[in-house]
């Protein structure tokens, strides 16, 4: 929180603890989230794709990458899960 809106933590838990957030029953549900669409992701879906079709990177690649450069470490399924790839595409692409 701090790196993105220079913001302490500590103040945020405040700021929520002031507002009643657990009392209004926000910490699973939030106010107009019934009214929203969620968003899926287009781009980096995109993104993969293009990577794994141009032989830039290949299935297994790609999870090394977040892992050693990221230090974030996802199972094939979770990664297809978040980033909106069909269950599969990284076990299709990776090299033999």
């Amino acid at each position: 929180m701090k790196k993105k809106w220079h913001v302490l933590v500590g103040v945020k838990v405040r700021r929520a603890y002031n507002l009643n957030v657990s009392k209004n029953g926000w910490r699973k549900r939030e106010p107009l989230d019934d009214q929203s669409i969620p968003t899926s992701p287009i781009l980096i879906k995109k993104l993969i794709l293009t990577l794994l079709e141009n032989n830039i990177l290949n299935g297994s690649s790609i999870q090394e990458v977040l892992s050693n450069e990221y230090e974030l470490t996802l199972g094939e399924g979770m990664l297809e899960a978040l980033t909106g790839l069909e269950e599969g595409t990284l076990s299709k692409y990776k090299k033999t």
